[in-house]
């Protein structure tokens, strides 16, 4: 099992695109743990089992970024998708993210917020295996709090 303890979590938005549509740019969250990219510390373990990785784009800035990372809303937009427990943090690179989501499951310890049992959901699936982020709660928390603030201006 590999269990990373995360000092920092920012939550940052930059610009989505899907090069074939029109407008094909739009806002969305990454994930940045300790500084790095969600997706940098995941690509090299599904490059190294499948020789390539899916890709995937952040999520729309325009989403229920709390209910999301507090594990209470799904990530499909709708509040309809069973992802097996997870949520959604990143969809596929067509934008939608239903499509190839890398999903996660949320829990709680006395003290800490964990991201396991991490999975590409679909297209094709892909489990990248027994490894736990984990966040201090507090830590956690004044990550959403400060994205929320921020993108409400204040």
């Amino acid at each position: 099992m590999t269990d990373y303890r995360i000092r920092t979590l920012e939550l940052v938005v930059g610009v989505g695109e899907i090069p074939w549509a029109s407008p094909g740019e739009f806002p969305v969250v990454d994930f940045l743990l300790d500084g790095r990219d969600l997706r940098d510390w995941l690509d090299p373990i599904e490059r190294a089992e499948r020789g390539e990785t899916g890709g995937y784009l952040g999520h729309r800035a325009s989403s229920d970024i709390r209910g999301l990372l507090e594990g209470t809303w799904s990530g499909d937009g709708a509040g309809t998708e069973d992802y097996g427990g997870r949520v959604a943090l990143l969809g596929c690179t067509c934008g939608d993210i239903g499509c190839g989501p890398l999903c996660v499951r949320i829990e709680r310890e006395p003290g800490w917020v964990l991201w396991r049992d991490i999975v590409r959901f679909r297209g094709p699936f892909f489990d990248y295996g027994d490894i736990t982020f984990r966040f201090a709660q507090s830590t956690y928390a004044a990550a959403i709090d400060r994205f929320e603030a921020a993108s409400h201006g204040q």
